[in-house]
């Protein structure tokens, strides 16, 4: 062994052996580089896709108060003059309607909107 190691001479086997480790050494760090690069990338692309439907939901929120608001605040209106007897409520007949159906809540329902605005500048009926 001492005649090996002076002169300088690896024998084939152990090179084999030390070429096969290295390589083996080689893939296994290269599969955990490759490994953690994916894993990040689809961490990455679920963070983005959960900002996106926040923004875009907060978005639509904002939309349809825009929309609503002037008839919740109509309602609201309506509520307290009826409240305070300035409104009559019964040719409303929404009491009689709910007594007649008290199960629909509206679930279910299909709702289509047809804006027959032809001025493009204005995005809303007044």
């Amino acid at each position: 062994m001492d005649d090996v190691v002076k002169s300088g001479a690896i024998s084939p086997a152990i090179r084999r052996a030390l070429v096969g480790s290295f390589a083996l050494l080689i893939l296994l760090t290269g599969g955990a580089i490759l490994g953690m690069g994916i894993r990040s990338a689809y961490r990455a692309v679920d963070d983005l896709s959960r900002e996106l439907i926040t923004t875009r939901a907060q978005q639509i929120e904002r939309r349809l108060d825009g929309f609503f608001g002037p008839v919740h605040s109509q309602l609201r209106i309506a509520r307290e003059w009826g409240r305070a007897g300035l409104r009559p409520l019964d040719d409303v007949r929404g009491v009689e309607f709910r007594e007649e159906n008290p199960t629909y809540d509206g679930r279910g329902v299909k709702v289509a909107m047809i804006d027959m605005n032809p001025v493009p500048a204005c995005s809303r009926a007044s």
